[in-house]
């Protein structure tokens, strides 16, 4: 069995539930869905993990659980510091909006080998909902790198090989050819067994969509570039 490295799916864990749907964040979510893409891809060339990371890359998806409640995610490539990485990640769900940029090394690696021991956290800065800035490093940071660690750790997925995945037409546009992965992915203590599409025009994590087998999940490519519109850090 190969490993597939889901790294970056680490944004799921701003995500907050229980709370009333705000109308405002409902609205927004919806003008997410509304921007649909006529743009066509051609014939993806044999995936076998993303293309180079760059600064500029950016991906934007859009979840659909079992209840109908939609969540909207992005992540993007903001800078660089030496050879590590920062990442910008925003979620938005119906009663909530949440922003985290983390700077890793060794994603390269990883995503080369399967083996998360490379990644290494350098710092890490939130943004609450009044637009104040935490950054989060030294003796703070030691306490909280080995919860989030582990968390990107548990995204490894096993699968048994990649396979074509035809045409998948999603908001972000027409994908041809793209490839299909079969897996199972370990995600905050629970396995889901999936299935994934992934195209090479896509950045960051190549992902065109994904779905559960049992379908509570649905998870669509919405927009994605590679000149990031604005930082929110």
């Amino acid at each position: 069995m190969k490993h597939f490295v889901f790294i970056l799916l680490v944004v799921p864990l701003f995500l907050t539930c229980g709370a009333s749907a705000d109308k405002r964040l409902v609205a927004k979510i919806d003008t997410y869905y509304s921007a649909k893409s006529e743009k066509t891809y051609g014939v993806s060339k044999n995936f076998v993990q993303p293309m180079a990371y760059a600064v500029g890359q950016y991906v934007v998806t859009g979840t659909t659980d079992d209840d109908g409640d939609k969540t909207i995610n992005s992540i993007a490539i903001t800078g660089k510091q030496g050879k590590a990485w920062i990442f910008e990640f925003y979620t938005l769900t119906q009663n909530s909006e949440s922003a985290m940029q983390i700077c890793m090394s060794g994603m390269e690696a990883a995503a080369r080998t399967g083996n998360m021991d490379a990644v290494e956290i350098v710092w890490m800065k939130t943004r609450d909902s009044k637009g104040e800035i935490t950054k989060i490093e030294g003796p703070m940071l030691t306490m909280m790198k080995a919860a989030y660690k582990k968390t990107i750790v548990s995204l490894q997925v096993n699968v048994s090989g990649i396979q074509n995945g035809g045409v998948i037409k999603v908001p972000a546009g027409k994908f041809n050819g793209t490839r299909m992965v079969k897996g199972d992915a370990s995600f905050l203590g629970k396995t889901y067994r999936s299935t994934c599409w992934y195209h090479t025009a896509v950045p960051v994590n190549g992902m065109v969509k994904s779905s559960t087998d049992n379908g509570d999940m649905v998870t669509e490519l919405l927009d994605f570039g590679f000149r990031v519109r604005k930082s929110m850090f």
